[in-house]
């Protein structure tokens, strides 16, 4: 099973959330199925690359527009290898919300295509997909570059289909 938030509105009007048990979706199922094999690892990585996630932001949006140029997405450390940089994604709402209370001004969770987040990971960055949370799972560097390159290609292909010169 796996949580989703849902917002309680009091007569005063404000709004809280409480956790509720939901379906999993087939990322979480991937990653509660998962083992120590390439197949696992692998189906993982599909379930990724098809799925919507969660990323938190430095700023507000609304996942739809132009993000700023100044917008952040959250990094965190490899573990104890506190000098790698990891992408932190999240494989749903409920479990980037928990993690919000450790993650600064990265205040703003939003939910994209993971391809968009693909295309937001640095240079000699890996991702980690929900950072401090079980289940969890750890893309190197090098994977997440192979991802991040795909994303780029994929993103490409959609913008210049015939795969000649683009005209501005």
């Amino acid at each position: 099973m796996g949580y989703t938030l849902q917002p309680v509105i009091s007569p005063a009007e404000s709004v809280s959330w409480k956790i509720v048990m939901s379906t999993p979706n087939p990322l979480e199922q991937a990653l509660s199925n998962a083992g120590e094999d390439v197949t696992s690892k692998k189906d993982i990585l599909k379930a990724l690359v098809q799925s919507r996630v969660t990323v938190l932001l430095d700023q507000p949006w609304d996942g739809r527009t132009l993000p700023s140029a100044g917008m952040n997405l959250l990094l965190v450390s490899d573990g104890p290898n506190a000098q790698q940089p990891m992408l932190a994604v999240f494989s749903t709402q409920a479990l980037a919300r928990e993690f919000m209370s450790a993650a600064g001004p990265f205040q703003h969770p939003v939910d994209v295509d993971a391809a968009w987040a693909l295309l937001g990971v640095p240079k000699d960055a890996g991702i980690m997909l929900n950072p401090n949370s079980v289940p969890n799972f750890r893309i190197s560097p090098e994977v997440a570059g192979m991802l991040r390159e795909s994303a780029e290609k994929n993103l490409e292909r959609r913008i210049n289909p015939g795969g000649g010169p683009r005209t501005e």
